[in-house]
C-alpha cells in the first residue's frame, strides 16, 4: 500500500511516512499538515490503542473517514493524514491552516458598519455568513470544480426566499463549467459572464454583511475555496450605485448619496466627450464669453483638442493603475506627483490647457465613487467610445452612442432577469 501511495503521489519530496508499533504507518504531506496534531494527538493515541482492531473509535478527531487507496491523493492534498493498519486506510484531518486572519476590508471600506471581511479560508467565509444568519433556511450546496485543482465551490441561498428557477439555472451553469483550474472566484465569474458586456453582471464582494443582505433579498451567493471574494447574482446595473454603508445610514442621507453617485456616473462618462463636442463641432451652444476664454487657452497649443483630451485621459488612467499596483506607502506620493506636479508642468509648458486638465481631473475623481473594479473598467471603456464618437460627430455622436449603450444594457439579462431595469 505504501508503495502504491508513493507511486500515486509521484514520490513527492514532502510526502512523509512514519512507522509505529504493530506495523501501523502514517503517511502525510508535511507542507500542509499540522505537525503538532500528528505528534501530540494522532501518534500518541495510536500508540496507546494500537492493540485494538478498530482505531477509528480511539482517535479524537471529528473528521475521520475510511477510504480506498485510489482516494489517497485527494485526501493527502487536502491536509489529511493516512493511517494504514490491518490493510485498512483511515484518513484523519490534520490540515495546517495557511490563511491570514479575518481583517478589515481593503477595497470596500465603510465608516459605519461591520469591519470584518472574507479571507482565503473557505470554512471561515461560510462561518462569517452563518454567524449573521442563524436560520435553518440558509442552504449550502458544494461542488468540486477544476480537473487539476479540485476546488470546492459552494452555492449559498435562503431556501424560503430564493427563486427556484434561477437557482436551478445557476446550478446547471456551475455543473457545466469545464476548466482545468479554479484559483480564485474570478474564474467562476468569468465563466458565468459569457455574454458580451463591458459592465459586470455579477457582484464580487469581500464583505460578509453585504453578502447576507443580498441573501435575505432572495439572491444567491457563491463562495470559492481560497478566494476572499464572494459572488452574488442575479444583479442589476443600478445596484452598483449602492454602497454597503447605505444600509446603516438615515434613509434621506443614503438617497442623497445615491443621487451624487448617479451624477458622478454622468460626469465621468460624458464630460470629456462633451468638452470635445462643444469646442470642436457645436461651438454655437457655448456662451460667447466662455467661448472667447476657451479659444484663448487652446489657440497656442501644439495639438488639437481631441489629441489633448485623449492624451490626458490616458495619462490619468496610467496614473490610476500605477496608484493601485504600487505599495500603499508609495501610492499617495505617486498621486501627488502625477496629479499636481505633472498637471501644472504640462500647463506651464504649453502642452495642455488648464480647462482640459480640470475636465480630465473631474472625470477621474468622479469614477472613484465606485468600488467595483470591473464597473470602473466598464466606465473607462465607454468613456473612450464616447470620446471617439464626439470627435467625429460632436453632440450627435454622443446622442447616438448613448442610444447604443442603452439598447446594449437593456438587452442583457442575469439568470433571466433584466440587467438594466433591475430584478423583479
Amino acid at each position: 500500500m505504501i508503495e502504491q501511495i508513493k507511486k500515486l503521489m509521484h514520490n513527492t519530496s514532502d510526502l512523509k511516512i512514519r512507522t509505529l508499533k504493530n506495523n501501523i504507518n502514517i503517511i502525510y504531506l508535511e507542507s500542509i499538515t499540522n505537525s503538532l496534531t500528528i505528534s501530540d494527538v494522532l501518534i500518541k493515541n495510536i500508540i496507546n490503542n494500537y492493540e485494538h482492531n478498530d482505531l477509528k473509535n480511539f482517535i479524537p478527531n471529528v473528521n475521520t473517514i475510511e477510504i480506498q487507496i485510489k482516494d489517497t491523493p485527494y485526501y493527502l492534498t487536502c491536509g489529511f493524514a493516512i493511517v494504514i493498519y490491518n490493510n485498512k486506510l483511515l484518513a484523519i484531518e490534520t490540515r495546517l491552516y495557511l490563511d491570514r486572519s479575518i481583517s478589515e476590508s481593503s477595497g470596500e471600506t465603510v465608516i459605519r458598519g461591520p469591519k470584518d471581511s472574507f479571507n482565503e479560508n473557505y470554512l471561515n467565509n461560510i462561518g462569517l455568513i452563518r454567524k449573521r444568519i442563524k436560520n435553518e433556511e440558509l442552504t449550502i450546496n458544494t461542488y468540486t470544480i477544476g480537473k487539476q485543482t479540485n476546488t470546492n465551490v459552494s452555492i449559498i441561498y435562503m431556501n424560503n426566499l430564493v427563486d427556484k428557477n434561477k437557482l436551478k439555472m445557476l446550478e446547471q451553469k456551475i455543473k457545466n463549467i469545464k476548466i482545468d483550474s479554479i484559483i480564485d472566484s474570478g474564474y467562476i465569474r468569468k465563466s458565468l459572464n459569457q455574454e458580451f458586456c463591458t459592465f459586470p453582471k455579477v457582484l464580487s464582494t469581500e464583505r460578509p454583511d453585504l453578502t447576507c443582505i443580498n441573501l435575505l433579498k432572495g439572491r444567491i451567493a457563491i463562495i470559492v475555496e481560497n478566494s476572499p471574494f464572494a459572488l452574488i447574482l442575479p444583479f442589476s446595473f443600478f445596484e452598483f450605485f449602492n454602497n454597503p454603508e447605505d444600509k446603516y445610514e438615515l434613509t434621506i442621507n443614503s438617497i442623497f448619496t445615491k443621487i451624487i453617485r448617479f451624477f458622478a456616473f454622468i460626469i465621468t462618462l460624458y464630460t470629456p466627450a462633451m468638452y470635445i463636442a462643444v469646442t470642436t463641432y457645436n461651438k454655437d451652444i457655448i456662451p460667447l464669453q466662455l467661448l472667447i476664454s476657451l479659444s484663448g487657452q487652446v489657440r497656442m497649443l501644439p495639438f488639437s483638442i481631441i489629441v489633448e483630451i485623449l492624451t490626458l485621459v490616458t495619462l490619468f488612467e496610467i496614473l490610476r493603475e500605477g496608484d493601485i499596483r504600487v505599495p500603499s506607502k508609495m501610492g499617495s506620493s505617486l498621486s501627488i506627483v502625477g496629479g499636481l506636479i505633472l498637471g501644472d508642468a504640462a500647463v506651464s509648458a504649453g502642452i495642455a490647457s488648464p480647462i482640459a486638465v480640470i475636465i480630465v481631473a473631474i472625470t477621474s475623481i468622479s469614477s472613484l465613487l465606485f468600488s467595483d473594479i470591473d464597473f470602473i473598467n466598464g466606465l473607462r471603456t465607454w468613456r473612450y467610445i464616447f470620446i471617439f464618437a464626439s470627435s467625429f460627430l460632436g453632440i450627435t455622436g454622443i446622442f447616438i452612442t448613448s442610444i447604443i449603450l442603452f439598447i446594449h444594457l437593456n438587452s442583457l439579462s442575469t439568470l433571466k432577469s433584466n440587467y438594466f431595469w433591475g430584478i423583479k
